[in-house]
C-alpha cells in the first residue's frame, strides 16, 4: 500500500512540475540461453535489458511467454523478477519451459518436414504504474532447427564365411512412415553374392542408439535371395520408438546440442543350406544444432 501511495505522490509531483507524461520503459536487448533441464521440461531463460527513464521503480504486473515448435504450442513462461529500478537499466529474467512430453508430437512434424523445424518464442510484458499500465510486445524469437539423423555413409565391406564370400557394397537410408508409436528408417542394402550358389538373406538384428540411448532394437525378417555372381538391392525397415525421442531431446540439449547416432547391424544368411551370421561395421554419425544462437 505504501509503495502505491509513493508512486502516486511522484506522479502528482511530476504533474505539478509540468511533466504531463511518464516515460515509457525502453527494451535495450534480449538474450536467450538454456536453463534447467529435467525429465519433465526444458527451460529457456530470457534476459531482457530494460531502461526505466523515471525516478521511481516500475513493478511488473504480468508476463506471458509462449514457445512454439512448428506452430505447435509446447510451453509457456513467467517473469522471475518483480520490478525495474529507477533511472537505470535492469535485467528482467523470464523462464519459459518446454513440456518434454510434447517433444514426440513435434518430432513427427519435424521428420515429415524433412528434418526441419522452426522454434518461436513470443510474449509480452505489462509494467504497472498503479494509475496506468504499459504493455510491451516482446520481439518474437525465431530459430531454425535442422537435424541430420540419417547422415550416414558406408564403405564397401566383404565377409568371408568359410569358403563363401559376401560383400555389402553400400547402405542407403531414408525415412519411412512416422506416427506416435513408430518412426521407420528404410535401409537399402546393396549386397553382392560372390559365390556360385544362391545367397539367402534370412533376417537381421539392429540396434539404433543416439547419445547411448537405445531408440530402436529388434529383429526383422528379410527373406530375400541374391543370385550367384550378382548384386541386389534389399530394403529393410528399422523402427525407432517415437516416444523415446523425448529422451534423445533431453540428452541433446544437456550435451550442448550435440548428438552421436549409431546403427549396428548383424546379418543372418544361408548359403548352400549352411547358416552363417556376420556383423557389419558400426555406422556412426555426429550432428549438432544451434537453436538459441
Amino acid at each position: 500500500m505504501k509503495k502505491g501511495i509513493s508512486v502516486l505522490i511522484i506522479l502528482i509531483s511530476l504533474s505539478l512540475l509540468g511533466c504531463s507524461t511518464v516515460g515509457k520503459p525502453v527494451i535495450k536487448g534480449v538474450e536467450n540461453r538454456w536453463g534447467e533441464i529435467t525429465n519433465n521440461y526444458t527451460e529457456i531463460l530470457t534476459e531482457i535489458e530494460v531502461y526505466n527513464p523515471n525516478p521511481f521503480s516500475i513493478p511488473i504486473k504480468d508476463v506471458l511467454t509462449e514457445v512454439y515448435l512448428n506452430s505447435m504450442k509446447v510451453g509457456e513462461g513467467k517473469s522471475l523478477q518483480s520490478e525495474i529500478k529507477p533511472k537505470t537499466k535492469s535485467t528482467i529474467l523470464i523462464s519459459t519451459k518446454i513440456d518434454n512430453e510434447k517433444i514426440p508430437k513435434w518430432w513427427i512434424s519435424h521428420i515429415k518436414n524433412g528434418e526441419k523445424s522452426m522454434l518461436g518464442v513470443k510474449g509480452y510484458l505489462i509494467f504497472d504504474l498503479r494509475v496506468t499500465t504499459f504493455k510491451f510486445e516482446i520481439s518474437e524469437m525465431k530459430r531454425k532447427i535442422e537435424t541430420n539423423f540419417l547422415g550416414f555413409f558406408s564403405e564397401k565391406q566383404s565377409f568371408d564365411l568359410g569358403i563363401y564370400r559376401v560383400t555389402v557394397e553400400s547402405v542407403r537410408t531414408e525415412w519411412g512412415d512416422v506416427d506416435y508409436n513408430v518412426t521407420q528408417i528404410i535401409a537399402e542394402f546393396k549386397i553382392k553374392n560372390e559365390n556360385i550358389v544362391p545367397l539367402y538373406l534370412k533376417r537381421m538384428h539392429y540396434i539404433i542408439t543416439v547419445n547411448d540411448i537405445v531408440l530402436g532394437e529388434g529383429y526383422t525378417d528379410v527373406n530375400e535371395i541374391v543370385q550367384p555372381k550378382s548384386s541386389a538391392e534389399i530394403p529393410v525397415i528399422l523402427n525407432i520408438q517415437t516416444q523415446k525421442i523425448k529422451d534423445w531431446w533431453i540428452s541433446h540439449i544437456r550435451n550442448g546440442e550435440k548428438s552421436e547416432v549409431s546403427i549396428k547391424i548383424r546379418q543372418y544368411v544361408e548359403i548352400d543350406k549352411k547358416k552363417f551370421e556376420f556383423e557389419m561395421d558400426e555406422m556412426k554419425f555426429n550432428f549438432e544444432t544451434h537453436i538459441l544462437e
